[in-house]
């Protein structure tokens, strides 16, 4: 039997898609955190019959999702996972009582919360695997954590999940980059009509108006609430309702953020549904996609095989990456290039400068 582990909505979504692959695997779901709880109705989930059983772990295990908009608030929110780390007993005291034997445990992103769960979890002969988080995961694989990292969590935990995995699940795999680490590749299929619907009967709220997301020019903000990145989102969003309108464009809010920073002139869609949904209801081909450099920005290819033209804007909107951090952001944006049939649709500006320039030269065919 198998459980998946997820913390984001993301995950979540791939979760069930995978299940859907192969229904004939008995599995389980774990969410972690209050987030999805509170977007999905858990036990409409239930009655979907799509998992052997649904599990919720909220509760202390939340103030992992600290918000960061400083170095020195960086540093605090460091020191307090620190001590959150130490208290495993409190954090386990709201941890679903879960009496089973899983053969696979299934994770996306390898924070603390699921490296916490995986090891409540395993048996002796558990096999980890790992889940499709995004580009993350098509990276990641190929880098080696550092000493350190590896150390606390060994210290902390004594879950090595990353090294133990022998499988993960991805949309494509001639994008996954693998170190010298054998694994098995398993080619994630797309399963939007079958599961629209599902999110649609879940969502917990009226589900999202598809036309307020239908714009020929979408936004995708980003969750990290840094100063000066925020700044500069929004000099962006300036900029790109001034050049196409506010009819023409639109903010597609991260689901983690709390506080809508745009002035209100800049239309915002706030809707916590995964935008992999909402992409296959529109004519994403056609879309000007802008982005740091989300998943979400990718996924209309990586998913869809769709090419919507794409404006990263990791190069200035106020990353503190090393030059290595950022050549291997680059290498992830080439390797999108490369399975584009028209590469050219990919813009990577280096400043804001560029941006309002390639911006105004795209307007030009928005009618």
């Amino acid at each position: 039997m198998r459980i998946f582990i997820v913390t984001s909505v993301y995950q979540f979504m791939n979760a069930i898609t995978v299940q859907l692959n192969d229904p004939s695997v008995k599995s389980d779901l774990l969410c972690a955190m209050q987030l999805l709880d509170s977007t999905f109705d858990l036990e409409k989930l239930r009655e979907e019959k799509i998992f052997e059983d649904v599990y919720v772990w909220t509760g202390e295990i939340d103030n992992f999702h600290l918000t960061t908009r400083n170095k020195s608030e960086g540093v605090k929110n460091a020191l307090k996972k620190v001590g959150l780390a130490l208290s495993k007993k409190k954090l386990l005291k709201d941890f679903p009582k879960i009496e089973k034997h899983y053969d696979e445990i299934c994770i996306g992103y390898p924070d603390f919360p699921t490296r916490l769960a995986c090891q409540t979890l395993k048996s002796k002969d558990t096999v980890r695997t790992l889940l499709e988080e995004g580009m993350y995961t098509y990276d990641f694989l190929a880098r080696k954590e550092s000493f350190l990292k590896r150390t606390a969590f060994k210290l902390f935990i004594g879950e090595e999940v990353v090294s133990k995995s022998k499988k993960v699940y991805v949309y494509r795999p001639d994008m996954l980059r693998l170190g010298v680490q054998e694994m098995e590749v398993v080619k994630i299929r797309p399963e939007l009509n079958a599961l629209n619907p599902i999110i649609r009967k879940i969502y917990k709220n009226s589900f999202p108006q598809i036309e307020d997301i239908d714009k020929p020019v979408i936004m995708f903000d980003q969750y990290l609430e840094n100063s000066i990145i925020t700044e500069n989102q929004c000099k962006m969003a300036n900029i790109l309702t001034e050049a196409f309108g506010q009819d023409n464009f639109v903010v597609k809010m991260h689901p983690h953020t709390t506080v809508i920073p745009y002035n209100e002139k800049v239309p915002a869609y706030t809707a916590k549904c995964p935008f992999e949904i909402l992409m296959s209801a529109i004519d994403i081909e056609n879309k000007i996609l802008v982005s740091t450099i989300s998943t979400a920005a990718m996924n209309p290819k990586m998913i869809l095989d769709a090419e919507p033209t794409v404006i990263f804007t990791v190069k200035f909107v106020g990353y503190e990456k090393t030059e290595e951090e950022m050549n291997e952001l680059m290498a992830i944006v080439d390797r999108l290039k490369a399975i584009y049939r028209n590469p050219e649709k990919i813009i990577v500006p280096s400043s804001m400068e560029e941006f309002e320039q390639a911006v105004n030269t795209l307007k030009e065919n928005i009618k």
